[in-house]
C-alpha cells in the first residue's frame, strides 16, 4: 500500500508494507512486528518545479518500532531523492535500515532515537545525515557497513550506552564503516558520547596487517567523549588523535587478541 502525499497513518497492529513515495506523509502509533514501512526519495513537482525528496513525518509523537522502518535515498541524478524523517522520534525495538545507492542522495534524519537492547539500526552505505539537534542513545546494535557514514551536525548528540555495541565493518583498507561529527554552521557541533561496546567487524574476507589503523569516528569540528567499555578482542581503541590534522579516534588492528579497553 502506498502512503501518498499528506496521508496520515495511525498504525497499532497487522502485518503489512507501507511504502511512502510521495513528497510526505505522517505515521503516528506502533508499528507492530512483520509490519514493514518503507520510505523512497522520489521527486516531486510543486507549482511546475521538481523537487528531489522524500518525507515521513511524526507528528511531533514518539513512534514506537517493533517492526522494520527501511529509509531508502535513492535513483540516478534526475529520478531519485532524499529520505527523510522529520518531527518526532523513534522508540525502536525492531529494525531500521539506512540505505543509499546514490552518492548524490543521504537519508536525512530530523528525529531522535532510541535503539533499545533488542534494537537494531543499519547503515548500508552512503550518508545518514543527522540535523537539527536530534538525540540519539543507543542500548542495542548499530551497524554501519563498509563506506557508510553516519553524519552528526547541527546539535545532533549520539550516545552509546551501558550494553550498547556500535559495529563498525571493515572491508579493505578505506573501506569502512564511521561516524563523522561536524560543526558547519549555527547549531553547534555534532558529538558522540562513548559508552558500551566498540565491535569492529572485518568483512568480505579482509585480513589487516598488524597494527593497522582506522579512523571511525572522524572529528570534522565535532567532539568525542568519554571512551568505551570494551573493544573488540583483536582491536584496540586509540584516542590520541582527537586534536591532530585529521582529527579522528581511531581503532588498531592487532595480529594476536588484543586487550580490551
Amino acid at each position: 500500500m502506498a502512503l501518498q502525499d499528506g496521508t496520515k497513518l495511525v498504525d497499532r497492529a497487522g502485518a503489512a508494507k507501507f511504502v511512502v513515495n510521495a513528497a510526505s506523509a505522517s505515521l503516528v502509533g506502533t508499528v507492530p512486528k512483520g509490519q514493514t514501512i518503507t520510505v523512497v526519495g522520489e521527486v516531486y513537482n510543486y507549482q511546475g518545479d521538481n523537487y528531489n525528496s522524500t518525507t515521513l513525518g511524526l507528528d511531533g509523537t514518539t513512534v514506537v518500532n517493533d517492526g522494520t522502518i527501511v529509509v531508502e535515498a535513492q535513483g540516478p541524478k534526475t529520478t531519485g531523492g532524499s529520505a527523510v524523517l522529520s518531527d518526532g522520534a523513534i522508540d525502536n525495538n525492531g529494525n531500521i535500515v539506512a540505505e543509499v545507492s546514490h552518492s548524490l542522495w543521504t537519508v536525512n534524519w530530523q528525529i531522535g532515537l532510541t535503539n533499545n537492547k533488542v534494537g537494531k539500526v543499519t547503515v548500508t552505505g552512503g550518508t545518514l545525515n543527522e540535523s537539527g539537534g536530534g538525540s540519539d542513545a543507543n542500548a542495542g546494535t548499530v551497524t554501519l557497513a563498509p563506506a557508510a557514514v553516519w553524519l552528526l551536525q547541527e546539535g545532533s548528540a549520539f550516545t552509546n550506552q551501558r550494553g550498547g555495541n556500535i559495529v563498525p565493518e571493515i572491508a579493505g583498507p578505506t573501506s569502512i564503516g564511521q561516524f563523522a561529527m561536524a560543526a558547519p554552521c549555527c547549531g553547534g557541533p555534532g558529538v558522540v558520547n562513548a559508552g558500551g561496546s566498540l565491535v569492529p567487524s572485518l568483512v568480505g574476507g579482509y585480513k589487516p596487517p598488524a597494527n593497522k589503523e582506522f579512523p571511525v569516528f572522524q572529528l570534522e569540528g565535532g567532539k568525542f567523549a568519554g571512551t568505551f567499555s570494551s573493544v573488540q578482542s583483536l582491536f584496540t581503541a586509540d584516542y590520541t588523535h582527537e586534536t591532530t590534522t585529521p582529527a579522528f579516534v581511531g581503532i588498531v588492528y592487532r595480529s594476536t587478541k588484543a586487550k580490551l579497553g
